[in-house]
């Protein structure tokens, strides 16, 4: 068998090393690219924000719907969850039309919010109407905020 010199033996070893060093880089920047665009603000490629700002003001608009909002969070409060039933809703047309009501889900004081569903599971997505305004860090980033106190998102 023939013997290979050590030069031979090197360059072969540097080869590999300059491979692994190329695909580690090329995952890092890749790894990088995604986390850059997951924090980064959406814009409207999807056209959820219009779609809810319409639905929204179809039903009243911002202050109707904030202002029912309201009376249910001073009705049952902001400290616990609770589930809200149709017979819950009477006197509050805005938010029925709107989509399903599921409850109050309080996340801690600054991000206490009224969920709302609105459309179906392929097409439909979720209002988060909040107690109070509230600062864009305590929200996720993967939604819309179209008022200081309603986030939209799928």
């Amino acid at each position: 068998m023939p013997r290979q010199s050590n030069f031979a033996m090197t360059g072969t070893k540097t080869a590999v090393c300059s491979t692994f060093t190329v695909v580690g880089l090329l995952l890092l920047l890749v790894l990088v690219a995604v986390i850059v665009y997951r924090l980064h603000p959406k814009t409207s490629s999807t056209g959820l924000d219009i779609r809810a700002v319409k639905d929204i003001q179809r039903v009243g608009g911002v202050s109707a719907v904030c202002g029912e909002a309201d009376r249910l969070f001073a009705k049952y409060g902001t400290t616990n969850l609770v589930p809200i039933y149709p017979a819950d809703l009477l006197g509050c047309r805005a938010l029925s039309q709107l989509g399903t009501v599921d409850g109050i889900w309080p996340d801690g004081p600054p991000v206490t919010y009224l969920k709302i569903r609105v459309g179906d599971h392929l097409d439909g997505y979720i209002v988060q109407l909040f107690f109070t305004n509230v600062e864009s860090r305590y929200i996720d980033t993967e939604g819309f905020l179209i008022s200081p106190r309603i986030f939209v998102h799928r």
